[in-house]
């Protein structure tokens, strides 16, 4: 994923604004987390390898919505960025929790 939006020679400005947006998210994941957990709606575990994992699965997910060839079977390609968002969001909390 690094490599589609990087680019093998981008501009050093781009690079540094993905790897921040990157962090940035990553780090919202894992407050998020650890607030959910501070107030027993998540189990304790180690946020930050579950805000990684969630930063892996947008990513991923912007691959195949992005660039992935459409599947008749998938819906995927057909949903707005803002419901996108959506799922991921729903995504954060239930997949987290196993539901």
């Amino acid at each position: 994923m690094k490599l589609l939006l990087q680019g093998i020679e981008t501009e050093d400005s781009v690079q540094a604004a993905i790897l921040e947006t990157r962090q940035k998210l990553e780090e919202a994941f894992q407050n998020n987390i650890q607030r959910a957990t501070d107030l027993g709606i998540l189990p304790k575990k180690d946020p930050s390898v579950q805000s990684a994992m969630l930063v892996s699965l947008v990513e991923g997910m912007l691959e195949r919505w992005l660039f992935s060839p459409v599947n008749k079977h998938s819906a995927l390609q057909k949903k707005s960025a803002k419901e996108l968002a959506q799922e991921i969001v729903r995504f954060e909390i239930f997949g987290l929790l196993g539901i």
